[in-house]
């Protein structure tokens, strides 16, 4: 049975043991998996190189994790701001450059309202320019039948 281990650790290629590195070192992988990345650190001096680097990355995490009553290093409004930004960025976007968006929503505003006052001052205009024209084509009606 372990030559048959021995055998499939030697076909697994680093890649795929580069990848069960990390769950290696946690302890998540089978007792079959395990084995087999165990056997191919065994034999591949590339894949023992990774993986002590890893195992002392995991380590060192380990070492920093804190104790429950160990005070938090963050404000509770540290916390409130991370997590608001993460679960809306683009608020979070607008709330750190407020001044660019106030600056966008005032030429907004103001271009829809110069739309709209011209569009006011052209239907304003419109009748009168429109009873202009009845007067014109009257005047050169009556002049056509005059002659």
């Amino acid at each position: 049975m372990i030559n048959d281990k021995a055998k499939a650790a030697h076909r697994l290629k680093c890649d795929d043991i580069r990848e069960l590195l990390i769950e290696y070192f946690l302890r998540e992988l089978g007792q079959n998996r395990s084995d087999l990345v165990r056997e191919h650190l065994r034999k591949c001096e590339d894949c023992r190189a990774t993986a002590a680097e890893l195992s002392d990355t995991v380590d060192l995490l380990r070492s920093t994790m804190h104790d429950p009553e160990e005070p938090q290093r963050l404000s509770d409004e540290s916390r409130r701001r991370i997590l608001h930004a993460i679960s809306h960025p683009l608020l979070d976007w607008m709330s750190r450059h407020h001044t660019l968006v106030s600056t966008v929503v005032v030429i907004i505003t103001l271009l829809v309202a110069g739309l709209l006052l011209r569009d006011i001052r052209i239907r304003r205009d419109l009748p009168e320019a429109i009873e202009v024209e009845v007067l014109k084509e009257a005047v050169i009606t009556d002049e056509y039948y005059e002659e």
